[in-house]
């Protein structure tokens, strides 16, 4: 249908754009013109409304919707066919889909997070009296005025007889990040409790960031593995609504809910927090970490390099941070494992063995940030790390201005990793070992190469929402120029490899 063309018996509606497309047809905002506001038709493509199962799949789910009146799921006012076309009138939301929402909610947030979602789960509470909604997913939650609103009952499977139900497609249903293990190999023995599955999928991830794989497959990790301010309820009721086994999960959303609704939330942040600073004010913790003092830095490389994205050269200023003097070790990493269950990395149990004191290697960008979650601490941002490595003189090698191969471990030097307090005539001019050399270390930024053009000139961070994440420092392999502290390389935050690793800052809170 093209813009500004009329639809319907008597031209009741007016198209005005496409709101989205998909396999089985397109969702358009239109304005009807008897109720004089606006609404939303889905229609099924003409190509598909010749086969007598994907037709019955449509018009099951507006059956379904005209028979569920829930504040918080959208409407099917209607379903008509018309001009060889059958669609369905549904309540327009003028909002954004949780989707594009996620990319910027606060993780450590829970109170707004679960008050987001809670009425979506007493939507599916309500539902589950007359379907199952099979397709729970950031893309079928509409967000208006903090308010959110549940849609798509395209693959749904209603409780009560009908001869719909009987034609209703199945295998393939759901979307693979989120479906459960029972929908997955056999579609047709399903109950409420894949909705539950799905749900607690979805809640992981908007907790953690992080979507666990299929838990018929993997266990997942508690999701304060990722999130330090999740409360013990909150991380366990989420890990027993994503078993892989039915019967394991809660047997309704009210059972979910009400583990929630007792929780107090302030409370509960109040002890994280002040778990948090003891942490951080001990003398202990604090023994392996130097004190990178608030002040400006020359970011950028000078007359030494040319590369781009190391341009311009400009002051940029860091508040007073702690950073670690040494990368994270096999053994320091083991006991993040014992303590967590957290997943090994590749070839970690040799590594342990044989080079306990050595880098930590083969993790992930969100390995680390699990580690620093749980230790209470942060992987540097770029500017954080480039100031303490290039110290007060803004050197173009932690030790001077001039390359020496005996200062440190890059270039095939040596054929491998060496334990982390090596090289000590290499240090830094603040006393960091192989800040430069050994591994490569993970930033918190993800990487622009214009950034340093148009990025904040005091405590910047870049967040673009790329899966592109900022790597500094060279490795035992690569070329020797890489171990200037202006040296600037990237990759996916799911890569890891065997000269990747990373070390730890504190950021200190203001009084």
């Amino acid at each position: 249908m093209k813009i500004n063309n009329s639809f319907g018996v008597n031209n009741r509606y007016t198209i005005k754009s496409v709101l989205g497309t998909g396999g089985m047809g397109t969702v358009y905002k239109a304005f009807d013109n008897i109720l004089k506001e606006n609404v939303a038709i889905k229609t099924l493509n003409k190509d598909l409304a010749s086969n007598e199962s994907v037709k019955n799949r449509f018009l099951n789910e507006a059956k379904i919707c005209l028979t569920l009146t829930h504040a918080n799921i959208i409407r099917v006012r209607d379903v008509s066919y018309w001009d060889n076309v059958y669609f369905m009138v549904m309540e327009y939301i003028d909002g954004v889909e949780l989707k594009t929402m996620m990319k910027n909610l606060d993780i450590n947030n829970i109170k707004y997070i679960y008050n987001l979602i809670k009425p979506i789960m007493q939507a599916l509470e309500f539902a589950h009296n007359f379907t199952i909604h099979r397709d729970i997913k950031p893309s079928n939650i509409m967000i208006k005025d903090n308010i959110a609103y549940l849609m798509d009952f395209g693959i749904s499977t209603a409780l009560e007889d009908s001869v719909l139900n009987n034609n209703t497609i199945v295998g393939g249903m759901g979307t693979k990040k989120y479906v459960s293990p029972e929908q997955t190999f056999n579609a047709n023995d399903v109950d409420k409790r894949t909705d539950i599955y799905s749900m607690g999928i979805l809640l992981y991830e908007l907790f953690t960031k992080i979507i666990p794989k299929n838990t018929s497959v993997q266990d997942p990790n508690n999701l304060y593995t990722y999130n330090k301010d999740i409360p013990s309820d909150i991380n366990n009721i989420i890990l027993k609504m994503i078993e892989s086994k039915p019967n394991m999960r809660p047997n309704s959303f009210q059972e979910v809910l009400n583990i929630f609704d007792n929780i107090d939330f302030e409370d509960a942040k109040n002890k994280e927090e002040t778990k948090i600073i003891n942490n951080c004010q001990s003398d202990n913790n604090l023994d392996d970490y130097v004190l990178i003092k608030e002040g400006k830095f020359l970011r950028g490389s000078g007359i030494e390099s040319k590369i781009p994205i190391e341009k311009p050269r400009k002051p940029i200023y860091v508040d007073e941070y702690y950073i670690n003097k040494y990368c994270v070790t096999n053994i320091q990493y083991n006991e993040f494992i014992k303590n967590t269950k957290y997943k090994i990395p590749k070839e970690f149990e040799d590594n342990l063995k044989n080079k306990a004191n050595h880098p930590v290697v083969n993790v992930s960008y969100e390995d680390c940030i699990a580690y620093c979650n749980y230790n209470n601490c942060s992987l540097p941002s770029e500017a954080q790390w480039e100031k303490a490595a290039k110290s007060s003189k803004n050197n173009i090698y932690p030790w001077g201005n001039d390359f020496d191969n005996s200062k440190l471990n890059i270039a095939h030097i040596n054929s491998d990793t060496v334990e982390v307090n090596k090289y000590q005539n290499g240090t830094s001019k603040n006393g960091l070992y192989n800040i430069s050399g050994n591994v490569w270390e993970w930033c918190l930024d993800d990487f622009d190469e214009k950034y340093y053009k148009s990025g904040a000139d005091e405590n910047p961070i870049c967040k673009n929402n790329t899966n592109l994440k900022v790597l500094r420092g060279g490795s035992f392999d690569f070329v020797a120029t890489s171990a200037r502290t202006s040296f600037r390389f990237n990759s996916p935050s799911g890569d890891f490899g065997n000269n990747i690793g990373f070390r730890t800052v504190i950021n200190i809170k203001a009084k």
